[in-house]
């Protein structure tokens, strides 16, 4: 017996998949003056030659400035069950949890944002590796100033055949 056999065993499945990812980013030497261009800048600074596209911009915006250091962290948890109600098909449930805090990226890199989170939920069904269906929701929510994602929650379904 292993760690592992004692994990899905929490789980009562056949098998168990854990993952864990810390991800960053550093940009050394980013002056403020390209913090603050990089990270989209204040509505006074931002000009455009149509006068209608200039109206859009909100002068009062506060300056939102890139960080030279931001991070997040990503978890995916899924429980394979093999035969399930005796039949050849394999189920196999799972979350994906992705969150960001405490510093912002802007537009650069990976884009992590202070406070942004994301909740997958799915499932898979697998009939002996030749069908296969998944379906899957996504809520991205957190930040909803910087968040573009914030307010597109969807829903993926999938059907597939090998041969």
């Amino acid at each position: 017996m292993n760690p592992s056999t004692s994990v899905s065993q929490l789980f009562s499945s056949d098998l168990t998949t854990l993952i864990f990812n810390v991800g960053f980013q550093h940009i050394p030497g980013l002056s403020e003056e390209q913090e603050s261009v990089l990270s989209g800048g204040r509505g006074s600074e931002i000009t455009h030659p149509n006068p209608t596209v200039m109206g859009l911009y909100n002068a009062a915006q506060p300056l939102v400035k890139a960080d030279t250091t931001s991070w997040g962290y990503r978890t995916i948890l899924n429980a394979t069950y093999n035969n399930v109600f005796g039949t050849p098909w394999s189920l196999t449930p799972g979350i994906q949890w992705a969150q960001d805090f405490g510093t912002s990226a802007g537009t650069i890199g990976p884009g992590f944002l202070d406070n942004k989170k994301t909740i997958s939920l799915g499932v898979t069904a697998d009939l002996q590796s030749v069908w296969k269906a998944q379906l899957n929701y996504t809520n991205s929510f957190g930040n909803s100033f910087q968040n573009t994602t914030q307010d597109r929650d969807f829903i993926t379904a999938s059907v597939s055949y090998a041969f």
